[in-house]
């Protein structure tokens, strides 16, 4: 199992069956590297005791068929994560994807469908979406 921190410094961690931590990442890259640099360091209490929230960097995440993490950023690249735990490429979307994604699912033909909208790509070659 993965679990992806949406806010913050985006991390995920993997987990065993037994709920054991297996490893811990940064998710890291150049795409992040300005919203990573205004994140706040420091929280000013508020007035009235409210503690503020940072906005989401991770949009959505899922595993393919593979076992490898796909992880939406708010910059619109899709980091691809092996099982591991290493970046193995990131990913933008192409075409008529006028929307961030909000959501994956992936076929048993190595496709990936994304939403709003509906759109499929062929996951495993990178081709259409585009990877660099």
């Amino acid at each position: 199992m993965f679990f992806v921190f949406q806010t913050g410094v985006p991390m995920l961690r993997r987990y065993s069956a037994a709920g054991a931590m297996i490893f811990e990442r940064h998710i890291e890259g150049v795409e992040l590297d300005p919203i990573i640099q205004r994140l706040p360091t420091l929280w000013v209490p508020r007035i009235d005791g409210s503690k503020p929230l940072p906005a989401p960097i991770v949009r959505t995440a899922a595993v393919d068929g593979q076992g490898q993490l796909w992880i939406v950023l708010q910059t619109g690249h899709v980091y691809v994560y092996d099982r591991a735990g290493e970046k193995q490429r990131v990913v933008t979307f192409g075409g008529a994807l006028s929307d961030l994604p909000s959501s994956l699912f992936f076929t048993s033909r190595n496709r990936v469908l994304v939403g709003p909208g509906g759109y499929e790509f062929e996951a495993a070659s990178g081709s259409s979406p585009v990877a660099r």
